[in-house]
């Protein structure tokens, strides 16, 4: 099984293909910082990650793409381009949530289970993205949600300590056991969850704010 993950939810354009004939591997993967233009560069992407394995379009078995928190453009770039690939080939296309893609990179690169590991990301405006889960049982103990900065460091204060964090954690600023830095979701970890069929099915978008373009009040035209 060859599943295709797609990333333009945050400032990077990534795409991996990874492989699930026998144990999981990525075949080939692509991440660019670009802030914007992930329109642009993500057909490329894609084109170029698919040449280096040596695959097509055809051999695709399974689409993911993640789901937000993250930019309204990028989140709508990558789910239209999933959801269109998937329908176009007849796939299935999964969705992942980007704080779950993080929080599973602590679970494979952080310390003992044995803390409560919060996923954080800037949301901008004093806000941040955050979701956690005890490391021992992998259960959510904080859904992903959107809360201000100091909000966030009381909650975590709260934690008693025990805690891994990964993410803004410049931003949030708390004495935890362990910190790990990252402003992105892995692109290969997201390929190698959605292998293993996590996620949601279809992709939807997870907003959490409220999109800055609203209609103007008393602009409308009357109906007739």
């Amino acid at each position: 099984m060859i599943c295709l993950a797609i990333d333009t939810a945050g400032p990077c354009c990534s795409a991996a293909l990874v492989s699930r004939s026998g144990p999981t591997r990525l075949l080939a993967a692509e991440s660019e910082r670009i802030g914007r233009g992930h329109a642009e560069r993500l057909m490329p992407m894609i084109a170029s990650v698919l040449a280096q394995a040596g695959r097509t379009y055809q051999d695709l078995d399974r689409i993911a793409v993640t789901t937000g928190p993250g930019s309204f453009t990028g989140l709508r770039i990558g789910i239209s381009a999933a959801r269109g690939l998937a329908l176009a080939l007849g796939v299935e296309a999964f969705g992942i949530g980007v704080l779950d893609v993080i929080t599973q990179q602590a679970l494979e690169t952080g310390p003992a289970f044995e803390v409560t590991i919060v996923a954080a990301l800037d949301a901008g405006r004093g806000d941040v993205f955050i979701q956690a889960m005890h490391g021992t049982d992998q259960m959510i103990i904080l859904p992903a949600a959107r809360m201000p900065i100091a909000g966030a460091r009381q909650w975590i204060a709260g934690l008693g300590g025990h805690v891994h964090l990964i993410g803004a954690a410049d931003l949030i600023a708390v004495p935890t056991l362990s910190v790990t830095q990252a402003d992105h979701a892995d692109i290969e970890v997201a390929g190698r969850m959605a292998a293993s069929s996590a996620g949601v099915l279809p992709p939807r978008p997870l907003y959490l704010r409220s999109p800055d373009a609203k209609p103007q009040a008393g602009k409308a035209v009357a109906r007739a």
